[in-house]
């Protein structure tokens, strides 16, 4: 019985481990360029995870739905930004639309927002290299349904991407590197 308890819980540490790890994955932003102080602090929590849980692991690609960022045929439609100094991103909802303002933002930080938006890895394939500043409203798909009939309903993200900004988003599959947990142990007690 003892032994059969012991299983049980070492399966439980190790269903526990693979939750908080996908949870620590599923965190992590598309796109983000890595500083060497991330890749410092990426290094010594793998450390930290490898010695106290035993954990081995091993990266591999996966091709997984993505989007492209793209400019459309009639061609992209903002200025480069006068601005270098308030750069950045803001967004705000009010339970029917979402107002999002960029100040001085290149089009890789640009394609980092709307892969959290989308939920989905997003390439920047603009060729931009500037910086832009730009503002739009849009209403998320699933919020569309909410919106009373006497308020005029909000184009989508992808409208509002070709119309305003002569961008677009197209679907495609993308190699993603993804980390495989091989083993974990439960810790021993302190």
């Amino acid at each position: 019985m003892e032994q059969r308890r012991h299983a049980i819980d070492k399966q439980a540490g190790k269903d526990d481990i693979r939750q908080k790890m996908g949870a620590l994955s599923n965190a992590a932003e598309p796109n983000q360029r890595a500083t060497a102080e991330e890749d410092r602090l990426h290094s010594a929590l793998q450390g930290l995870l490898a010695e106290r849980f035993q954990l081995k692991l091993h990266h591999e690609s996966k091709d997984m739905p993505a989007y492209a960022l793209t400019i459309v045929k009639s061609g992209f439609k903002l200025k480069e930004a006068s601005e270098t100094t308030g750069c950045g991103t803001n967004s705000k909802g009010n339970g029917t639309s979402i107002n999002f303002t960029a100040t001085c933002v290149d089009m890789t930080r640009f394609a980092s927002y709307l892969a959290r938006v989308t939920k989905q890895p997003v390439s920047d394939d603009t060729h931009l290299r500037g910086s832009y500043s730009f503002g739009f409203e849009y209403s998320p798909d699933d919020l569309k349904a909410a919106v009373s009939a006497d308020q005029p309903a909000l184009p989508s993200l992808f409208t509002v991407l070709q119309q305003k900004l002569g961008l677009k988003l197209e679907q495609k599959k993308i190699p993603v590197d993804t980390i495989v947990v091989d083993s974990a142990e439960r810790p021993s007690e302190n």
